[in-house]
């Protein structure tokens, strides 16, 4: 992965394992770094929510809403730090905000935790009904009211749909068969091309035999250098084989199931295996990723290809919580 896709999976991992100070450590050193990643501040926001650092949150998260001013998650935390300090009528305004664009975590609930608490009406405070269909219709009453609707972002099926192709994003990672993989199966042919002919006596072996391995380890070579697996953002670009060679294009939102592997000879050469199975239209097909790399990145690629954590992107990047 690339430096920020690790730094980003390392914040992640943190929080998701409970060690939210360390996560927001790392983000903080972060934001110094790079005050204009609002990825960065948002995910710090989070943390500092979880660690009731509601002050520090709600700084965070009003410079991301003040960039990304439909950023419906954003205005979800920003409720939860307000209402941490107990300003439940804006709380409940933040929340209000939120479910205008969409469902995010409890604020319904909470929302009605800051209505039931005496909450103050804000100005512009804006009531939001249980009937979801009706929302959008508040779309066209007052604008000082409520934070306009998101602008509209095309969706990778939109794009599908339209043109028959979609932008695939950046390039989060390469790789290729590890060349390590094929060497047991070399190191094998050449002892048979040593021993076999010293064994029988029959050194005219050592021709067909001395040809075998050296086309094995030609054939190792050769299979590493002719695979590739490009991994987009929103795309699986896969590269295969000699005679016959394959390519596959593999949509993440495609993807029914992914299955981690890992035989006898990827023990001895220390790689892991993905086989990824996925829909074109109504027909299923898979894709062997052979040798991919050790097994610790194989397995974390494995984790965020399952189909529940492979979604199209928001507005903004990389945001993990």
């Amino acid at each position: 992965m690339t430096p920020e896709g690790d730094f980003f999976a390392q914040a992640r991992n943190l929080f998701q394992a409970g060690r939210t100070a360390e996560a927001t450590d790392l983000l903080e050193r972060a934001v110094e770094t790079r005050p204009g990643d609002l990825a960065c501040r948002y995910a710090l926001a989070v943390c500092l929510n979880e660690e009731k650092a509601w002050k520090r949150a709600e700084t965070h998260l009003r410079m991301v809403i003040e960039a990304e001013p439909h950023h419906y998650l954003a205005f979800y935390e920003l409720g939860k730090a307000l209402q941490g300090q107990r300003r439940l009528g804006e709380a409940a305004q933040a929340y209000r905000r939120c479910l205008l664009h969409g469902e995010a975590g409890d604020a319904r609930r909470r929302l009605k935790e800051c209505e039931t608490s005496g909450a103050q009406p804000v100005r512009g405070d804006l009531a939001v009904p249980e009937d979801l269909e009706r929302l959008a219709a508040l779309a066209v009453l007052d604008a000082d009211r409520y934070v306009p609707p998101p602008a509209s972002l095309p969706t990778l099926a939109d794009d599908l749909d339209e043109r028959g192709s979609a932008p695939v994003g950046d390039l989060v990672w390469s790789s290729r068969t590890q060349l390590r993989a094929g060497v047991p199966a070399a190191v094998f042919a050449t002892a048979l091309a040593l021993a076999i002919p010293a064994l029988l006596g029959r050194n005219w072996l050592y021709l067909p035999l001395g040809a075998y391995a050296v086309t094995a380890w030609a054939a190792a070579l050769f299979i590493s250098r002719a695979s590739r697996f490009d991994f987009y953002e929103r795309r699986l670009d896969v590269a295969q084989g000699i005679v016959p060679r394959s390519k596959q294009s593999i949509w993440y939102a495609s993807i029914t199931q992914v299955n981690y592997s890992r035989g006898l000879l990827s023990y001895l050469t220390h790689t892991a295996s993905l086989d990824i199975h996925y829909m074109v239209g109504s027909d299923h097909k898979s894709a062997t990723l052979a040798a991919l790399g050790n097994p610790a990145r194989i397995d974390r690629l494995y984790r965020e290809l399952q189909g529940p954590v492979v979604r199209e992107r928001r507005a903004m990047k990389k945001i993990l919580f």
